[in-house]
């Protein structure tokens, strides 16, 4: 019997989970091109990005933003929305685009929706409603859940 032996082929799940293994349990003694490699020896052939992105969470997450808004920028070109410079536009500009969102009779939902969409801000309806009370766009991102204390 021969040393090499024959590998029986990794199916894409089972790849994904050993290139996750090696990246995140080696500290640093498999870097990318060598699991990408590997994978192929047992079978996977898949392109660089392919394995940094099932290795590295962090990139998973990078990437996904990545995604996220190249889906926004296509679908903001199809129906004619046209692009802002998001960041320049002036808080006082997107506060009169907020009201006259809700003059019409657009919910808080669907005008945050709209603002999303037009300015790039990840806003609730609850900021929206808030805007509206105090006359001031708001600046910073919305936190996440409220988490419910534990008992321990």
């Amino acid at each position: 019997m021969s040393a090499t032996g024959t590998f029986v082929p990794l199916s894409r799940a089972q790849a994904k989970a050993t290139a996750r293994r090696m990246f995140l349990d080696s500290d640093g003694a498999w870097n990318i091109t060598q699991i990408q490699r590997y994978l192929e020896r047992r079978g996977v052939k898949v392109s660089w990005s392919t394995v940094r992105r099932w290795a590295d969470p962090q990139w998973e997450e990078i990437e996904r933003k990545r995604a996220r808004e190249a889906q926004r920028a296509r679908w903001r070109r199809l129906h004619g929305v046209k692009p802002h410079a998001y960041r320049s536009i002036d808080p006082a500009a997107k506060l009169q685009r907020l009201f006259e969102l809700r003059r019409v009779g657009l919910s808080a939902e669907d005008a945050a929706r709209v603002l999303r969409l037009d300015f790039g801000d990840e806003i609730t309806r609850f900021q929206v409603m808030n805007a509206e009370k105090t006359g001031r766009y708001p600046t910073q991102r919305p936190r996440g859940p409220r988490r419910k204390a534990v008992a321990s």
